[in-house]
Parts: structure tokens; C-alpha cells; sequence
């Protein structure tokens, strides 16, 4: 976990590093904002008590293999706005809730 002062100064850092590269910058983003996603996705599913078959069901899915896979962010894979929009309906949460970087997550 990451107290809020070390977030800044990464923050700082990544502004230092890319400075120039603004692609680059937009890249390494959106990955981290994307694993952000996931894990907020894991940790609302767990809150409230849905397993991963449970989630996939109540968004049409056969089986919890996809989810699985777009938790994890295997090879890249993450969720579109369409899963992560019923995603918030279905565990009664807000999308700031999945896009928001909690502290208390590994």
C-alpha cells in the first residue's frame, strides 16, 4: 500500500521523467489507471459477496473465465465502459468507485 505522500512524489517523478514524451506519459497512465480499475472491480466484487460466476452471469456471460481474465488484466485485457457500466449496477456501487486509487489495496 502506497501512503498518499509517496503517490505524490511518484507522481512528481513521472512528470520529470516523461517530460517531453508526452505519449509515453499517456501510456504508462492509463495502464496504471486500468490496474486501478481491476483491482477496484476485485475488491467491490468481494464487498459484496459476488463471486467471479455470479458477476459474469449478471453481465450475460456462460462463464467467470472472462472476468477472471479482465481482473487479472491478462495480457493486456481490461474492461470496456459497457462491463464496467453494469458492473456498477449490478454490485450497486458508482463508477468512481472503480476508477478512484484506494490505499488500503495491495
Amino acid at each position: 500500500t502506497m501512503s498518499p505522500m509517496l503517490t505524490n512524489i511518484q507522481q512528481k517523478l513521472k512528470q520529470h521523467l516523461f517530460k517531453g514524451y508526452p505519449n509515453l506519459c499517456v501510456e504508462f497512465d492509463t495502464k496504471e489507471f486500468l490496474d486501478t480499475v481491476s483491482k477496484n472491480v476485485v475488491y467491490w466484487r468481494k464487498q459484496r459477496g459476488f463471486s467471479q460466476l455470479q458477476l459474469a452471469v449478471g453481465m450475460g456471460y456462460q462463464s467467470s473465465s472472462y472476468i477472471g481474465r479482465m481482473e487479472l488484466r491478462k495480457n493486456g485485457q481490461h474492461f470496456n465502459i459497457e462491463q464496467l457500466f453494469k458492473i456498477t449496477k449490478i454490485l450497486d456501487i458508482h463508477m468512481d468507485d472503480l476508477c478512484t486509487m484506494r490505499y488500503d489495496l495491495p
